[in-house]
């Protein structure tokens, strides 16, 4: 995943403290978006309940570690993320390149229940668009036939950001300073690009492959858990000795 450096966002009178401090307010501040619409013909069900087309985010997390990558839905499970039941319509289209390099779409037929992993993002408030604005879920045609016969399939909506208006930011509260931060924090397009996303999904036809995941993931912090409780019940015990001694 990109990281964003961070950069001072202060009144000129602190300007120079800040410019020496190692550690500076981040830009990044992220928070959760209100609702999640899902464009597309199929039904999320989480925790046995079925979460309509549009519905208020159950949970969201930061993404900031997470890759678009069909093998991370373990880091994405373990931050957080939920782990549904997919409803899918039976057929699905895909656009396949024939023998003579013309485009043609073909129905493909599927299961009808997928194991998903959703992950809601926190999202940066300098972000634009679309899906910026809510957890837009759409056009997975082509990673539901990706997802079949056992496979993992990804699928997200990369956000997209602007350089003008942090640039203007910056411009307005420290003047024609912003230069001397280009060689401390990266080039002055540094605000351009993307790489965080406003919601990730990973798909599989075969669902138990994320449920089983999400019990072991639960098995290892019970342990975590009782291995502290009795590590701390052992020091007592000792300090209790110690003290009769």
């Amino acid at each position: 995943m990109k990281k964003f450096f961070v950069a001072c966002v202060v009144p000129v009178s602190l300007l120079t403290a800040c410019a020496g401090n190692p550690t500076l307010p981040s830009l990044e501040t992220k928070h959760p978006l209100d609702q999640v619409e899902v464009n597309y013909p199929v039904t999320f069900e989480y925790n046995g309940r079925r979460l309509g087309k549009v519905f208020s985010p159950p949970k969201t997390i930061d993404c900031s570690g997470l890759t678009l990558k069909s093998d991370s839905f373990e880091d994405a499970i373990e931050a957080g993320a939920l782990v549904v039941r997919v409803e899918t319509p039976r057929q699905v289209k895909q656009v396949v390149i024939d023998k003579g390099g013309k485009e043609i779409v073909e129905r493909v037929n599927i299961k009808p229940v997928y194991g998903g992993v959703l992950a809601l993002c926190n999202v940066s408030e300098r972000a634009k668009g679309l899906d910026s604005r809510s957890y837009n879920i759409r056009e997975l045609d082509n990673y539901l036939v990706m997802g079949k016969d056992g496979l993992v399939s990804v699928a997200g909506a990369e956000l997209k950001y602007g350089s003008h208006n942090l640039s203007s930011k910056l411009d307005e509260i420290i003047g024609n300073n912003i230069n001397r931060f280009g060689g401390q924090f990266g080039s002055p397009n540094l605000f351009t690009g993307s790489g965080d996303y406003s919601w990730m999904l990973w798909l599989t036809d075969r669902s138990t492959t994320f449920s089983n995941y999400e019990a072991e993931v639960k098995r290892r912090e019970r342990k975590a858990k009782t291995d502290k409780s009795r590590a701390e019940s052992k020091a007592r015990a000792q300090a209790r000795t110690d003290k009769v001694q």
